[in-house]
């Protein structure tokens, strides 16, 4: 229901402490990784592969990087939490998939970004999806929060934007009608804590804040989606290898294998 009618929900202490610590050892040397190979590469050839083959990209001071499903990012207690899952099946139906897994990291300097949504406007009045971001570290008030309009959001249709010309997709680029728009309705600054987990609906509107600490403020975001559904966004190949996959715990193995066999087009894996 608070997912449904208020846009997110947090599940407190969702993820023992050790796994999320282990994560974020792993996901800082992915960062040292993509920013020592980011210097000279153009934003007119995104995405960009770092030395150690991750893909990823950096725009206005904001990485992000597809991790690869190994070590902790394969723990099942990650892209198939139990406790986010009993949220999912009731939100997205059976047959529910993984799209991608990726990270929100925002660096010092960063800037606001606009209020948008992470997904086109929906035919029905249904999700087709939900976001789930996993705190690798403390992400608050001192180094770039989540800000969040809640409240439904997530349920106006594109006729309403389009006839007051307000542009709802812009993140990374001014969207002045969209700043007036969301002056006047109330927002929260969401504080998250090593072992929670955020849902949320991709078309609640929500922005990136500025991080004026030295430290990286990172984040998992996995993509869910309902049977059917199509959302191009990442690609199998940036998350998985064929021993990967084949390595995965067989509940993750069953989120993933969707657009991971859509991509081999066989399900018989091969090299």
């Amino acid at each position: 229901m608070l997912l449904a009618c208020n846009g997110y929900v947090i599940l407190r202490g969702a993820l023992p402490r050790t796994l999320v610590d282990e994560m974020h050892d792993a996901y800082s040397a992915i960062v040292a990784e993509c920013l020592a190979s980011a210097p000279g590469k153009s934003s007119d050839d995104l995405p960009w592969r770092s030395a150690g083959d991750t893909v990823f990209w950096i725009i206005n001071a904001r990485l992000r990087a597809f991790v690869r499903l190994t070590g902790p990012f394969a723990d099942p207690r990650v892209v198939a939490n139990p406790s986010a899952l009993a949220v999912l099946r009731q939100t997205l139906g059976p047959g529910l998939f993984c799209n991608s897994v990726s990270s929100d990291t925002c660096l010092q300097g960063s800037v606001f970004q606009s209020p948008h949504r992470d997904i086109g406007f929906y035919a029905g009045r249904s999700a087709p999806g939900t976001i789930v971001n996993i705190p690798l570290m403390h992400c608050g008030p001192q180094n770039g929060p989540l800000q969040v309009w809640p409240g439904g959001s997530h349920l106006w249709g594109a006729e309403l934007f389009a006839r007051f010309g307000i542009r709802a997709f812009d993140q990374d680029t001014d969207n002045p009608a969209m700043e007036a728009f969301v002056r006047d309705i109330p927002s929260l600054a969401l504080d998250l804590h090593p072992g929670d987990v955020l849902l949320r609906d991709p078309g609640m509107l929500h922005r990136g804040t500025p991080n004026t600490t030295p430290e990286p403020r990172s984040m998992l975001t996995i993509g869910y989606f309902r049977a059917g559904q199509r959302y191009e966004f990442g690609h199998p190949e940036y998350n998985l290898t064929p021993s990967a996959f084949e390595a995965l715990h067989p509940h993750v193995k069953a989120l993933v294998r969707q657009r991971y066999l859509a991509w081999t087009g066989s399900a018989v894996i091969r090299r």
